[in-house]
């Protein structure tokens, strides 16, 4: 339909890798990603895409240190006065 109407722009491919990187890169999860272009397996979707997640580690870093802050906080004595 595309090349008989003599449109031109993306094809569907990029279009669909398109949605798939803007997904992972405003989080949504693997999985949802993995399931709405059709893959099989989010190992697949990872393995294409893995290059839209940097920064991933410094995120869980930093979520992991909030965490722990927070149960560190609360294991502390309160001081009596």
């Amino acid at each position: 339909m595309i090349v008989r109407r003599k449109l031109t722009g993306p094809n569907f491919h990029a279009l669909r890798h398109s949605h798939a990187s803007q997904m992972l890169a405003d989080g949504v999860d693997l999985k949802t990603v993995s399931v709405r272009p059709g893959h099989s397996k989010a190992s697949f979707t990872l393995t294409q895409y893995c290059h839209m997640l940097p920064g991933q580690d410094g995120e869980a870093a930093r979520r992991v240190d909030t965490v722990l802050r927070k149960a560190l906080e609360k294991a502390q004595p309160t001081k009596v006065m």
